[in-house]
């Protein structure tokens, strides 16, 4: 099938809790650590974390104590992190120049939700790709 592009999985409830999680975030960037198994990976869990960047409004740094905390419970299981969740209060699901600033780790998937109430919020999928990034078909 040309053009298609790669898929990723989001439940419903998931979707949910990512949506409510920005909403109680807002005015302020939200995140979470993505956890999953496979290859292609799947989602199997979402582990919300304290944004402990400075400017909480314009951007995200996910806990490291809390990443170091889930690597750890997740030594000799099947389960692995497999990316990040962050909001956009400014109501973009596109990532930010910001953003692509911050791929460290290219195998890392990329989710972004953004949200500007009263609209509702909108969630896509990435991964690293080049200096940017490539979307993800976002099933569920």
């Amino acid at each position: 099938m040309t053009g298609a592009r790669p898929a990723l999985a989001l439940g419903p409830d998931d979707r949910a809790r990512l949506d409510a999680w920005a909403g109680q975030a807002y005015p302020e960037e939200a995140c979470a650590l993505l956890v999953g198994t496979g290859d292609p990976p799947s989602i199997t869990r979402l582990i919300p974390c304290a944004n402990i960047a400075a400017d909480r409004r314009r951007r995200f740094e996910v806990d490291p104590a809390a990443r170091i905390r889930l690597e750890v419970a997740l030594r000799g299981t099947a389960e692995r992190i497999i990316g990040v969740w962050h909001s956009h209060p400014n109501g973009s699901s596109e990532p930010s120049a910001a953003d692509a600033a911050m791929i460290h780790e290219p195998d890392l998937l990329w989710l972004v939700t953004g949200i500007a109430p009263p609209a509702e919020p909108v969630t896509r999928a990435f991964r690293p790709h080049g200096a940017g990034f490539e979307e993800l078909e976002l099933n569920g």
